[in-house]
């Protein structure tokens, strides 16, 4: 009466790396859609521009930089990069806009 229908080990496999496909196809089909859309909102002006590399100022630490400024960013370098204050020199600080 009630008959079991199973799919094979082959049948699984095959289901199983079309749905993965599919799954990559329609998101690589939408990074596509949005790097169109975006270029098409860029072109007509509507997004804001950004500057990527703008111009910064430089400030000499002597002159507008205090000690305790220049201690906090000193810290703050040495725990970024892991390495005690004598193995480097910070040559010039700019602020960025």
């Amino acid at each position: 009466m009630w008959e079991l229908d199973t799919m094979g080990l082959s049948e699984s496999l095959m289901v199983s790396g079309m749905g993965v496909a599919i799954v990559f196809l329609v998101l690589l089909s939408l990074a596509v859609a949005i790097v169109v859309v975006s270029k098409i909102i860029m072109m007509l002006g509507i997004g804001s521009e950004s500057k990527v590399a703008s111009p910064t100022q430089s400030v000499d630490k002597r002159d507008e930089l205090d000690e305790e400024t220049y201690a906090v960013l000193m810290a703050a370098v040495c725990e970024e990069i892991k390495q005690p204050p004598n193995k480097f020199r910070i040559t010039e600080i700019k602020e960025i806009n």
